[in-house]
């Protein structure tokens, strides 16, 4: 929440348990790594594997904190798309949203959802919203901009282009 407004909600994951997942396996990985370096074990093999998964969870890391914060406020209408690392905020009235999608590329059997929506410039925006496990915020949402904006398209599943290039 922000100031004056309290109707004003975080609606995207923090990943905190995979991150601190990730945290984990990372010094599991170096650990593997001076075990195999002081018993004189290490391979090519094992040390290309360590460094795979390393770089690959390294990754991982960086594009999941990477991630905008979504808040959004039911009263207002309105999302809020705030980049922490800029510290910069974007705001979005709902009747600016002009599809929003269940994304393929989720996380296990969650689902995330990509979101087009025009700026105050009416240039089109996406934004990938992973939206907290178990909120259903994103129903009030659709409702709420389905009203506001009768033209806008919801589908329910999505794979192809449209995930990459709206």
């Amino acid at each position: 929440m922000t100031g004056d407004n309290f109707n004003r909600y975080r609606i995207s994951t923090n990943f905190t348990v995979l991150k601190i997942g990730i945290v984990i396996l990372l010094f599991s990985v170096v650990f593997f790594f001076i075990k195999e370096v002081r018993n004189e074990t290490f391979n090519y093999n094992s040390i290309a594997g360590l460094a795979i998964a390393g770089l690959t969870l390294t990754a991982i890391f960086y594009y999941i904190s990477t991630r905008k914060r979504i808040d959004y406020d039911d009263i207002k209408q309105k999302l809020y798309i705030v980049d922490e690392k800029k510290q910069t905020e974007i705001e979005v009235p709902v009747e600016n949203i002009d599809k929003i999608y269940i994304s393929a590329f989720g996380r296990g059997g969650d689902t995330s959802y990509v979101i087009v929506y025009r700026d105050y410039n009416n240039q089109k925006n996406k934004v990938r919203l992973y939206p907290i496990f178990n909120d259903n915020s994103i129903k009030t949402i659709k409702a709420d901009a389905k009203h506001k904006n009768p033209n806008l398209i919801i589908k329910n599943w999505s794979i192809g282009w449209n995930e990459f290039f709206e």
